[in-house]
């Protein structure tokens, strides 16, 4: 995965869901920026994200 990196859902009401990755440091962080397009407010990207905080342990990331 890498910045500007996308997953697209079509919702089964209509519209869409859109993941997007906005920030992905190895071993430190990864966010993912969550619209979907009937929101009724448009918001900024990143308004609404998953932020993840990532360590490095035992040949992995946790």
């Amino acid at each position: 995965m890498t910045v500007g990196s996308k997953v697209v859902w079509e919702n089964p009401n209509g519209g869409e869901t859109v993941t997007t990755i906005i920030k992905a440091e190895k071993n430190e962080e990864l966010v993912i920026s969550l619209y979907l397009s009937r929101w009724e407010v448009q918001l900024n990207e990143g308004d609404v994200a998953y932020r993840y905080k990532l360590k490095e342990q035992d040949g992995g990331t946790i």
